[in-house]
Parts: structure tokens; sequence; C-alpha cells
């Protein structure tokens, strides 16, 4: 019962991740970085220039990062209170799920099952959207 409650939060988590675009808000944080870079080492832009667009950026930074904030703390938290909430109703003892969610085969299992779930999921969406899957 332990495996079957950690199969089915590992599968939750990767919906949720998809669900709530998190790798996607993620990918726009090197790109915000790099425009801000951009702006410092401009010599088109005077300093007060400068200045007010980076106040603006960094609020549209500090934006991203409450939302990717609360947004892990939902795939993360959510699939943690599942499995609790199994050992809260006795279906397994709590001390067992953390022992087997931190053991070598649930690990290997649950990161080959995560990859494999989530190029599932990028395949049927290539498919929706008219792509060539890979």
């Amino acid at each position: 019962m332990t495996w079957a409650a950690l199969s089915a939060a590992l599968v939750l988590f990767v919906v949720l991740l998809r669900a709530l675009r998190l790798v996607a808000l993620a990918a726009r944080v090197p790109a915000e970085a790099r425009s801000a870079l951009s702006i410092l080492g401009s010599s088109v832009l005077d300093e007060e220039e400068k200045e007010r667009r980076l106040r603006r950026m960094s609020l549209g930074m500090l934006v991203t990062f409450l939302a990717l904030a609360a947004r892990s703390a939902l795939c993360l938290g959510v699939p943690a209170m599942l499995v609790w909430a199994g050992a809260r109703a006795g279906l397994y003892p709590l001390e067992a799920a953390v022992a087997t969610a931190s053991g070598i085969p649930f690990l290997l299992f649950g990161s080959v099952a995560a990859v494999g779930l989530w190029w599932l999921a990028e395949r049927r969406a290539r498919r929706r959207a008219g792509a060539p899957a890979r």
C-alpha cells in the first residue's frame, strides 16, 4: 500500500507541475536576468532611465519569484498531504512511507517514472497542438 500511495503522489506531482506550468515559469527567470544585465550594460541609456527600467523589472522578478514559490509549495505540498492522509487513515505507517520514499529502489523507480510521465505528457501535448512528436 505504501508503494501505491507514493506512486499516486508521484503522478500527482507531475500532473501539478504541468497544470501549474511551473517549468515554463522557471524557464523565464534566466531571460529576465539577462534582460536586466543588458539594461545595466547599456551605453545608450542614461542612469535615470536604467534605474527606472530596473525598478520595473525588479517588481516583475518579485512577482515571478512569489509565483514560483507558491506553485512549488503546491506541487510539493499536495502530494505530501496525500501520503500523510493515507498514513493518518491507517493505511500504512508514515515512517514506512518515508523509509520507502527515501530508499534506492523507489528513488530509481520514481525518477524513471517521472521522466516517463513527463515525456508522455509532452508527446500528447505536441499531438494536440499538431506538432510532430519526438
